[in-house]
Order: C-alpha cells, then structure tokens, then sequence
C-alpha cells in the first residue's frame, strides 16, 4: 500500500508540473540579423529567422538555441517564449604604450566582426628636441569594438630571435613577446 501512494505522487508531481509537458513556445528574433538555428534535443532541424519575425513551436520550457555563423547574437529564454537580440557592444579605445607593433586579441572570439579578428596598434615614435637630449615618445591609440563587457585579452609583439635562427622562409625567425603591460583601455558601452 505505501509504494502505491508513493508511485501514485511521483505520478501526480511528474504531470503537475509545466516543465515536463510541450506547450506553445515563441521565439522572436528582435536581433537585426536573419538568424539561423536549432533547437538542443528537438533534431537536426534547421530554423531561419528573419529580423522582426516570430515563430510558434511545440517545446519544452527553456530550450537551448544553437545559431549557425559567426552572428554577434544571444538570446532570454522564459517560460514561453525566448527573444534572440543584437549582443551588447563596447567600444575600447587601447593605446600602445611601447615602441613596438603590437598585436591584440580577446581570448573568447569577441573582438569585431568574426571571433578570428586581431587588431595591430602600432609602436610609438620617439623623436629628439632641439636641445638634443629631450625625447619625446608619441603613442598610439586605436578604437575597437568587442562584444563583451568583460574581454580576455592577449597580446603579443614580435622580435628577432637573438640566436640567430632561421624560419621556413629564410628569414631570421621571430620570438611573441607579450605586450599586455604596455597597453592601456578605456571603455565606453554603445
């Protein structure tokens, strides 16, 4: 009799509950690309979106979207619905503070248009007064866009391998530094 009540509240808490039975679920695209995606554990199916439409599925609460392409898009799911929109962007102005071309990337593909994007900022110049003994360094800035409020960034700069060694090419081979420490950033969110 116990494992009757027992197998009979498993049965009633199971069918109680929304987040076990498919209901209508919206998804928006309120992004202002045409998405492509699909949807974790419901096939291989393959959805497009234009900006602005809607679609109505038989879902699951909180399903996951996977998009297609290298879109700056993420997504809120609800109970019934999710919206897909445009990621947040910032804008960082990076000085170079040495006198060496310096290479930078964010860590997670959140640096400009596709995850692959660098970004060279060229070294400072240096340039003697009339006194003769006065230098002046000027540094250069550059403005980028991230996708992320808190970027991982690296950095690098290269120079000739002292010893002397040669790459495929021929050429003295060169040795990444990193560079990190001579840059500063200034952020501003769009």
């Amino acid at each position: 009799m116990k494992r009757f009540f027992l197998l009979a509240y498993v049965i009633f808490a199971l069918c109680s509950c929304d987040s076990m039975t498919k209901h209508d679920f919206e998804i928006s695209n309120d992004s202002s690309y045409t998405v492509t995606f699909q949807i974790r554990g419901y096939g291989d199916t393959v959805y497009t979106l234009a900006s602005g439409e809607k679609q109505t599925f038989d879902l699951y609460d909180h399903p996951t979207l996977i998009f297609s392409g290298n879109l700056r898009v993420t997504y809120i799911s609800k109970t019934s619905s999710a919206s897909i929109f445009d990621m947040a962007v910032y804008t960082y102005v990076v000085t170079n503070n040495s006198l060496h071309d310096v290479v930078l990337q964010e860590n997670n593909g959140m640096l400009g248009a596709t995850p692959d994007t660098t970004v060279r900022i060229a070294g400072g110049t240096q340039t003697l007064q009339n006194d003769g003994e006065t230098i002046l360094t000027t540094y250069h800035s550059e403005s980028i866009t991230v996708y992320t409020e808190s970027p991982v960034w690296a950095a690098y700069y290269e120079i000739d391998d002292p010893t002397g060694t040669l790459d495929e090419n021929g050429s003295v081979a060169k040795i990444k530094t990193d560079a990190l420490q001579f840059l500063s950033f200034t952020a501003t969110p769009q």
